[in-house]
């Protein structure tokens, strides 16, 4: 009877291998199938570039920008912009609206015009803040120009509007119709900083 035992024993086991080991090896080779993919070759990361030069954040900006003809804001002595430009009287002045009291940067780009600078030669230019003269520049030599200055604390006018301009010391008197001119100014206006 011993024998009949381990007999039906192996059988026992001979039925579980032949029933169970194939399911097993059949899920094994659908898993090792599921588990292949192709995978896309390595590649190099991208190229690294430096940070643009001179690169600033985003800051709030009160520019007129008379290239693009905003006159909104002009107070005194700014003609109508011709081709994203616009001839100056001798004090050309813009008014900034500012909210609350900030460090603000006093910009403008403007153009010695060479016909005008033939007859007038070197100009004086006096940057303005609120009727504060933030430095005067002499010019001598005809040409596009930018400047930028911080303007004290104690000149900015805070919920209110703020007076920014430039006075240009000598004049251009145009022959045909005895017009003033100064400068071809782009923009001006002051940015937060």
């Amino acid at each position: 009877m011993h024998r009949h035992k381990n007999v039906s024993g192996r059988l026992q086991r001979l039925r579980y291998i032949t029933k169970v080991i194939p399911r097993v090896l059949a899920a094994a080779f659908f898993l090792v199938l599921t588990a292949c993919q192709n995978m896309p070759p390595p590649f190099a990361p991208p190229e690294q570039r430096p940070p643009m030069a001179g690169f600033r954040d985003y800051r709030v900006q009160h520019v007129s920008n008379f290239s693009e003809g905003d006159m909104s804001r002009v107070v005194a002595d700014i003609l109508n912009p011709a081709g994203g430009w616009s001839w100056t009287g001798k004090r050309p002045t813009i008014k900034v609206p500012l909210q609350g009291r900030k460090q603000v940067h006093y910009v403008i780009d403007f153009t010695v015009a060479d016909a005008t600078f033939k007859t007038t030669g070197p100009v004086t230019v006096t940057f303005l803040v609120n009727d504060h003269a933030l430095e005067s520049v002499l010019y001598s030599k005809p040409g596009a120009q930018h400047y930028e200055r911080a303007v004290p604390l104690e000149w900015v006018k805070a919920d209110a509007d703020n007076l920014v301009g430039a006075e240009v010391d000598k004049l251009w008197t145009s022959p045909s119709d005895g017009a003033k001119l100064g400068l071809i100014l782009n923009r001006m206006g002051l940015t937060e900083q």
